[in-house]
């Protein structure tokens, strides 16, 4: 894999995650403001916060390897 492709790789990625967070915001938005505040003044469950962070550091892990492995290619 080249850099170029690498990089690529990576900006689709980030674009990616981005239009789902667009997504994401375009449905709080679209509800009725009482619902959306009520959504709000309520935390998250642990597990769905445990669960983010995993899949997070997951990601960045992943992320850190195909670069490390693009590098090594060069």
């Amino acid at each position: 894999m080249t850099e170029e492709s690498g990089t690529h790789g990576s900006i689709s990625r980030i674009v990616m995650l981005a239009e789902a967070l667009f997504e994401i915001l375009d449905e709080i938005h679209r509800q009725p403001a009482s619902v959306s505040l009520s959504m709000m003044s309520l935390p998250a469950p642990e597990s769905v916060v445990d669960f983010f962070i995993s899949r997070v550091t997951k990601g960045l892990v992943h992320l850190k390897l195909e670069k490390w492995r693009s590098s090594m290619t060069t």
